[in-house]
């Protein structure tokens, strides 16, 4: 066999290699994002514009919401009975909503819907979810043309301190498996220990996906 055909025969071989590489880590990373996401509901709203007093409602708002039904969520001990429990509670979502624009002295109309669509990744504390499509309850407000802000709804993150490592372990291991829990944790620990390789093949193949 000729050098110049043992070469060739060589990069066919390590093209191939990373081709199958690249397709199994594809495939990890498709499948880890989708594992998190089935397992999880998040609360997006959406302020009325950029305009500071806008955002402020938007917080109001949020707050009001996670006051009133928040709690109904820690008793939910499977995603689909926190998504019954959200079907039966989006009316009252729409009210406590217009009610808390009402008394600031606002008429906005406010849409509550579970939806699914697209989320960028975004940290919770010590927690970091990629990026991907997740079940959200999208509460719009007025024209719904500012920043968003978002949490999880379920498991109950939203109702712990986002930064409160052990509180919010507990309340993500509940229903998130190890697996899970090893690619979202990027605590001081986490990270002075290894370099969340896991989290690293999710997120990049969710960047070049999105």
């Amino acid at each position: 066999m000729s050098t110049g055909i043992r070469k060739n025969l060589i990069l066919i071989y390590l093209l191939g290699l990373t081709a199958v590489l690249m397709f199994g880590t594809y495939l990890y990373s498709v499948s880890a994002q989708k594992s998190i996401s089935d397992k999880v509901i998040r609360l997006h709203v959406i302020a009325n514009s950029n305009l500071p007093e806008d955002q402020e409602i938007k917080l109001l708002v949020r707050d009001e919401i996670l006051k009133n039904i928040g709690k109904e969520f820690t008793k939910a001990e499977t995603k689909d009975e926190a998504l019954e429990t959200l079907y039966k509670k989006i009316p009252e979502i729409e009210t406590i909503s217009e009610n808390t624009l009402k008394s600031e002295g606002l008429n906005y109309p406010v849409n509550a819907v579970l939806v699914k669509e697209e989320f960028p990744l975004k940290y919770y504390g010590v927690f970091c979810f990629p990026a991907g499509n997740y079940i959200a309850l999208k509460v719009s407000i007025g024209e719904a043309k500012g920043k968003n802000w978002w949490c999880v709804l379920f498991p109950p993150l939203c109702l712990t301190e986002e930064t409160f490592y052990n509180e919010g372990y507990e309340i993500l291991s509940k229903t998130l498996s190890e697996k899970d829990l090893e690619i979202i944790d990027y605590s001081e620990n986490e990270k002075k220990s290894k370099v969340n390789i896991k989290f690293f093949v999710v997120e990049k193949w969710q960047e070049l996906l999105t």
